[in-house]
């Protein structure tokens, strides 16, 4: 429920007022199945698959744009693999609807492939490094508008550190890059680059 655009809140992008009956209030349905697996010492998992929709309470927003009901396939996919010891590698991959807040398309569905890696060191150190991408597929994008799609590749590189065994203290830099489809979308472009320190504690 999108209750402040039920209360009639100027919207600057689209030059209009939002009300109950244009709103982008909808509902979520999701239906899987899946399984844990552990078949030996080193492959550790769990993986969903289904059926996922989305219906929307009204038919047009504020400035005439038809909302348009989806479905299609969902899934989660977790897993750890340790082939040696010391090194440990973790995977993810995801893909499940969003709701949108501009002007060209009411919801998008996120895709996102994950595999980090973490490298145990002496003194209780270690060193990890992960890459993500991510698919941002928006749906029924307004008539007269090209496809539109982000592309999002992300590097994180890092150090951890246990302290104690209640206690960590890690650093890590990411690199993030988001890439439009087309042209007209460059506007919402951007690099990111982010340094990070941190202290993890637990009891």
């Amino acid at each position: 429920d999108y209750t402040e655009q039920e209360d009639g809140i100027y919207d600057p992008g689209r030059d209009t007022n939002w009300s109950s009956d244009t709103s982008q209030n909808n509902k979520e349905h999701q239906v899987l199945v899946g399984a844990r697996f552990e078949p030996g010492g080193k492959l550790t998992g769990e993986a969903k698959v289904g059926w996922g929709t989305k219906d929307f309470d009204n038919n047009t927003d504020p400035v005439g744009f038809a909302y348009e009901d989806w479905s299609g396939l969902v899934f989660s996919a977790i897993s750890t693999y340790q082939p040696l010891p010391r090194t440990s590698l973790f995977f993810n991959f995801q893909r499940a609807p969003f709701g949108s807040p501009d002007a060209q398309s009411s919801m998008f569905v996120n895709t996102l492939f994950q595999v980090k890696v973490q490298q145990a060191m002496a003194y209780r150190f270690s060193l990890n490094g992960a890459f993500s991408y991510n698919w941002d597929d928006y749906q029924n994008v307004a008539a007269g508008l090209p496809s539109k799609s982000f592309t999002r590749p992300e590097i994180t590189v890092g150090a951890d550190w246990l302290w104690k065994p209640w206690l960590a203290i890690g650093a890590y830099y990411q690199y993030q890059n988001n890439i439009a489809s087309n042209d007209l979308y460059k506007t919402s472009e951007y690099t990111d680059n982010r340094v990070a320190l941190f202290i993890t504690g637990s009891y």
